[in-house]
């Protein structure tokens, strides 16, 4: 065989490498994933390797394109997500970046929440407008923030693989019911129950033999799911004793606000549409159960009482399924006159500013307004126009109806506040 001589075997390694290189950047072009785009995000990469995709990138709205107000019910939803998600996050700070049960599950009730308020904001960006003697305050409430706001808790499951599966479901208009914008519609897990329908028959509702129709698989499914969260909430509760001896707890206020949005939308819908289900029983038998508002009512008493003691405010005490009363029978005088102003329990005054006279005598007051408490002031205005002011309200931060009856009991104001349940 013939030897090369050294400039062509000089030129064969030259040629040779470089085919070799170009045939290994061929080949790395073809397999690799192409690098996401700039602001975006590679939707093939998992943030907890359970399946959960990472965040999309969003950016704030301006505050100018935020012009809508905040329904009553959607700023109630918001409250009650944003004392979950204050909760949690203290939970995931106490854990001091370790993994704790008690601090996940504080964590998924939470971002389940968040996923909720996410999907109902990102079409439905509102804002919160509250004016006081000495400032206007405006809060925004859009994907992206509400978003940023969820991060810590979120980034605690995901670092510990217990991120719940988002639920992107859209917000789902109910039955008889205008689209949302001031209405603020209740949401069940991102979405309100929808109508009734048989996938067996082309959409049209189940009929059954006895006074209510047959509910719905999706139906049923909505039901299943609540009763969880109800047992889950009763059984926290039940662990603070008797109503009498109930003491704020994290846990308790948590498991119920989950309870009490998805019981609120479903007395809702059940109104309208109650149906029943015969379910088996471990002996072979089968029960049927309704589901009407007020089997509903019944059944989420305890966690709806409970939340509206305890779920924590910073403006007012006042809620959309819930009436506030004021209970004048240990006050004096009861009845008052156009024009009366004066106390009538501790350092709480009453005045009359209408040209009518007012009678609680024989009836509890019930409240439409209530105020002034960045002033230490507990301001209440009646349906009939009584105006009742309790000063030295010493209370700093988020508040609730049981504190702030205590605080004034504390003051030797025995002003007696009471909900009933819508």
């Amino acid at each position: 065989m013939r030897k090369l001589n050294r400039p062509v075997l000089t030129i064969c390694i030259i040629f040779g490498s470089a085919f070799i290189l170009a045939a290994m950047g061929c080949g790395s072009g073809s397999s690799s994933k192409p690098a996401a785009a700039a602001g975006g995000v590679d939707q093939n990469q998992n943030t907890d390797g359970g399946g959960v995709q990472a965040e999309p990138v969003v950016q704030e709205l301006p505050p100018s394109q935020i012009t809508r107000e905040c329904s009553a019910t959607e700023f109630s939803q918001l409250i009650a997500w944003r004392n979950l998600l204050t909760s949690a996050n203290s939970a995931v700070d106490a854990s001091k970046g370790k993994k704790d049960n008690a601090a996940i599950q504080s964590a998924i009730a939470a971002v389940k929440s968040c996923d909720s308020e996410i999907e109902h904001h990102k079409s439905e960006p509102c804002r919160k407008t509250v004016v006081t003697r000495i400032s206007t305050e405006i809060k925004y409430y859009d994907q992206a923030r509400i978003l940023k706001d969820c991060k810590k808790s979120t980034d605690y499951l995901v670092k510990y693989n217990a991120r719940p599966t988002k639920n992107t479901d859209p917000v789902v208009v109910a039955p008889n019911e205008p689209p949302v914008d001031n209405s603020g519609a209740g949401t069940v897990g991102g979405g309100v129950v929808e109508q009734p329908q048989n996938p067996n028959n082309g959409g049209g509702a189940v009929q059954s033999s006895g006074p209510y129709r047959q509910c719905s698989n999706d139906e049923f499914s909505k039901l299943t799911e609540y009763s969880g969260m109800q047992s889950k909430a009763d059984a926290s509760i039940k662990n603070l004793g008797g109503s009498a001896n109930w003491a704020y707890d994290s846990n308790a206020i948590s498991n119920s606000a989950l309870t009490v949005k998805s019981c609120e939308t479903l007395i809702k819908y059940h109104s309208a549409n109650p149906c029943q289900r015969s379910i088996l029983q471990p002996d072979g038998s089968k029960l049927t159960k309704e589901y009407t508002g007020e089997s509903l009512r019944a059944r989420c008493q305890t966690a709806r009482t409970y939340f509206y003691e305890f779920v924590q405010n910073t403006k007012t005490l006042m809620f959309p399924n819930a009436e506030l009363y004021l209970d004048f029978s240990p006050l004096s005088p009861k009845i008052f006159e156009p024009g009366f102003k004066n106390q009538v329990s501790g350092n709480c005054l009453v005045e009359n500013r209408t040209e009518n006279t007012i009678d609680y005598s024989s009836r509890q007051a019930l409240i439409v307004d209530t105020r002034g408490f960045e002033e230490k002031m507990l301001i209440m205005e009646t349906a009939e126009g009584l105006l009742v002011q309790c000063y030295g309200l010493n209370v700093d931060g988020p508040f609730s109806k049981r504190q702030i009856v205590k605080v004034l009991k504390e003051e030797q104001s025995d002003i007696r506040l009471s909900y009933k349940l819508k």
